[in-house]
């Protein structure tokens, strides 16, 4: 679910937040920052159950690592790669899968839940996803995607989207596949899909994350068409 930040007329950030883990992604123009401490306030306001929560910010200069270090963030040292997609231009065609890519349905969930690991290497329980699925967060801005295998019946892997249509941003936040399909271009087929979905919904701008050092989701994401829009840090307070 992602905010995009004016100051009148002109987009000057934006605002990226996962309500599961109630982590906050922060991207602003370097010159900027002076809004640091009122999008803080923003998001105290918006979001008051936030107990803890993390940051990745741009690290332009490091005016914006200085700034959150002034309002007690700590932080890891961890670089993320930041990607951004304007989807009112063509949208790169991608050869056809023997696979059928359609919304989650509740007979997906034990697929859907064991694939849920897949990105983070761990094991994340039944409760937890059931949580997630009925989380009124979910209902009202994730668009989660599973692409199934058209001869198996299995599934391949899964995208989740969180779409803000008032701003008109959308955030991909996770995706995953299962390894015997890596390789072969199924989730580049999945995310050219799900991007002419959103583009008819309407969305202008779309944002991915990932670890600085993986190298294989970013030169997913720069295939696709997505570009640097900077290198940021993770803090977290």
């Amino acid at each position: 679910y992602a905010h995009l930040i004016y100051e009148g007329d002109i987009i000057i950030g934006y605002l990226c937040i996962f309500y599961l883990d109630w982590e906050f992604y922060l991207a602003l123009l370097p010159h900027k920052m002076r809004y640091f401490k009122r999008i803080l306030k923003m998001k105290d306001e918006q979001f008051p159950d936030a107990k803890e929560f993390s940051f990745t910010i741009s690290d332009y200069k490091k005016t914006a690592i200085h700034q959150a270090l002034s309002y007690g963030f700590i932080d890891h040292g961890d670089l993320r790669y930041l990607g951004v997609l304007d989807l009112s231009g063509p949208i790169l065609r991608c050869v056809k899968r023997h696979a059928t890519l359609r919304r989650y349905e509740p007979e997906d969930f034990s697929a859907r839940t064991e694939a849920a690991s897949l990105p983070i290497d761990g094991n994340i329980s039944t409760d937890t996803m059931q949580a997630y699925f009925d989380s009124p967060y979910q209902h009202k801005y994730a668009r989660d995607y599973v692409l199934i295998d058209d001869k198996s019946k299995q599934l391949i892997g899964f995208s989740t989207w969180w779409v803000d249509t008032n701003s008109k941003t959308a955030l991909l936040e996770p995706i995953a596949c299962n390894k015997a399909y890596r390789g072969k271009r199924y989730m580049t087929y999945m995310i050219l899909k799900t991007l002419r979905s959103l583009q008819k919904e309407g969305i202008r701008y779309v944002y991915v994350s990932t670890n600085i050092d993986h190298d294989e989701a970013i030169a997913l994401y720069n295939y696709c068409g997505f570009k640097p829009l900077s290198k940021a840090r993770l803090l977290s307070r």
